[in-house]
């Protein structure tokens, strides 16, 4: 075969040789700790034998683990298979690669590693060591969708001996060259004041870091590609629909708060209360309060109630066009004998007066089968109202024909979800020239701390992909980032946010400004002081040299060819030729004058 189509799922059941495993697990480990014992010794730090036996031993355990012998066929290796290249779409799948660091604590670091990238991983290196460093092609809309080390790991696959060479192999050195760690200042997640965090805030040397990935990336956004036939979105941007805190969500915000304290000052067992039960429970609550306490009262100015009125509106508005309305929410997915955000949405709209049949749940469709005949229904319009998770209604669903809205309940954690989830409406084939992107926000709860996440997700994010190097470090503020600060703003009862927001973004404007015209003083200030005169004076020669030659041309206009090589005088122009060149090599030789 010239080609074989197959899944992520079935690739991965290709197992690599025992051999080769053993040997690129061994060159891994050796790697990590040959990068530990340079930072250990510029420490002034030495290894004892002790920490070196325990390190190793870890280390071989947990990626003996990832391996994950027992799950592969034991048929054909992928070696025997005889393949030479290897193209991988929706690569970002792959992201989650076994990376080691000695940072710890640190937000925008993944630490988490899965089985299916570290094969990748492996795979892709027998590919790049059997071709000269080539075989493998990764295609991906969100090549970096939520972490700074995602960067790290697609350059670890793709381009293994660059960072070598350069010295970046361990992740710390990389990350070193390119990022300042700082404490900074944001909301907490409870929603109730600020603390301080330590993350990833500067990006430094980014036309050297994009140089070195330019050379195996080709990144086209959609800008760049001006595709034609794609429905514009209204007012330019995702629409805010802003409600108030209901009483109940503020009395839950409260309590929250004096959860959150209570865990951070120890009183509580991380058994019984921890900030990510908490951080689940605030994400749900921002929704509808009865999420978190089914006793809670149905209000109807609650963030999914004006969400399902809104649906609504637009469904009776539209009700000739047939057109399609998308609402996305990631939490209180089905569950039977619960209250969920799914059901209550379809319970309320059939109340209404909305088709039981026109309302369907991505979450139905089981099979492939399934979700293909679902999608088919939407299309044509049978189906008016989908709703969906981003996984379940994200990458990969074609729906769009007769999509109107697309209408975000919460707000994911990756800003590559947001572009996947208004990718479902905003696509080539869709009917209406025109569509609405809509963000319901709930002030005063963790709606604004997910904003937050987004906005500083989205500053290296788009920096990187756009390619916008106004100044060397990453701190550029374009519309995307504007916008999701305003979400933040919105998302918030404390109108000193919206301030501050504004402020940090006009500063870090005018800083990029300021540095550009520094840089541009720098530039002309050299080009006055040494390229200008250094190019007059170059200039000066020329026209001295020409001016010479034309007075020697003066003095032989008109006249018989003549010429005096070495005291012999010639009046023929191939002896002279022929003279000339003997000279010149004598000359060149060193054997003449």
């Amino acid at each position: 075969y010239d080609a074989v189509i197959l899944a992520h799922s079935q690739f991965e059941k290709i197992p690599i040789s025992t051999e080769r495993q053993i040997a690129m697990l061994e060159r891994q480990i050796n790697d990590i700790e040959n990068a530990i014992h340079e930072i250990k010794s510029e420490n002034g730090e030495n290894w004892s034998v002790k920490q070196m036996v325990i390190f190793r031993k870890n280390l071989d355990e947990r990626l003996k683990k990832l391996s994950a012998e027992e799950k592969k066929d034991d048929l054909l290796t992928f070696e025997q298979l005889g393949v030479d290249m290897m193209m991988v779409d929706e690569a970002h799948f792959f992201k989650n690669c076994f990376v080691f660091t000695k940072l710890r604590n640190v937000a925008g670091i993944t630490t988490s590693s899965s089985q299916r990238a570290f094969d990748m991983l492996l795979k892709c290196q027998y590919l790049q060591e059997t071709n000269q460093g080539r075989g493998v092609v990764f295609a991906t809309g969100t090549p970096i969708s939520n972490s700074i080390s995602e960067l790290f790991v697609m350059q670890r696959y793709l381009q293994p001996q660059e960072l070598e060479r350069f010295g970046w192999s361990y992740f710390d050195t990389w990350i070193a060259h390119f990022a300042k760690k700082a404490s900074v200042l944001e909301l907490k997640p409870e929603g109730g004041g600020y603390r301080m965090r330590d993350r990833f805030v500067r990006f430094y040397n980014l036309p050297e870091l994009m140089a070195v990935f330019r050379e195996v990336a080709d990144i086209k956004t959609a800008d760049m590609l001006d595709i034609p036939g794609l429905p514009a979105v209204r007012t330019g941007k995702a629409e805010i629909v802003s409600v108030e805190a209901t009483p109940a969500q503020q009395a839950i915000m409260a309590d929250f708060i004096l959860r959150a304290e209570a865990i951070r000052t120890g009183r509580v067992k991380p058994e019984e209360d921890n900030m990510l039960k908490l951080t689940s429970e605030a994400r749900m609550m921002a929704i509808d309060p009865r999420l978190v306490d089914p006793n809670a009262e149905n209000d109807p100015e609650s963030k999914l109630n004006v969400c399902i009125n809104e649906v609504y509106s637009l469904w009776v508005d539209t009700k000739e066009q047939k057109s399609v309305q998308l609402i996305f929410c990631d939490v209180g997915t089905p569950k039977p004998g619960r209250f969920n955000v799914y059901d209550e949405i379809k319970r309320v709209l059939v109340e209404k007066g909305v088709p039981e049949s026109e309302i369907a749940f991505a979450h139905d469709a089981a099979t492939e089968a399934q979700r293909q005949a679902l999608f088919e229904l939407t299309r044509k319009g049978d189906i008016r109202i989908l709703v969906g998770s981003t996984g379940k209604l994200g990458t990969g669903v074609n729906v769009q024909d007769k999509v109107i809205a697309i209408n975000h309940l919460d707000c994911p954690w990756k800003p590559s979800d947001i572009t996947q989830r208004n990718g479902r409406g905003v696509r080539q084939g869709n009917e209406n020239p025109e569509i609405m992107i809509k963000q319901f926000v709930a002030k005063g709860t963790f709606d604004a701390y997910l904003w937050q996440i987004q906005e500083q997700k989205l500053r290296y994010i788009t920096q990187i992909l756009t390619g916008k190097h106004i100044a060397r470090s990453c701190e550029d503020v374009d519309e995307t980032v504007l916008s999701a600060a305003q979400f933040k703003a919105a998302a918030t009862d404390n109108p000193m946010v919206a301030q501050k927001m504004e402020l940090e973004n006009r500063v870090t404007e005018l800083k990029i400004l300021r540095g550009a015209w520094s840089n541009e003083q720098l530039a002309l200030e050299h080009k006055v002081n040494l390229t200008y005169p250094s190019r007059i004076r170059e200039y000066e020669q020329k026209i001295e040299r020409v001016t010479q030659d034309i007075s020697l041309l003066g003095q032989t206009e008109g006249k018989d060819f003549s010429i005096v090589l070495d005291g012999k005088h010639y009046t023929e122009r191939p002896a002279a030729g022929e003279a000339f060149a003997l000279l010149y090599r004598m000359i060149s030789e060193g054997r003449g004058k």
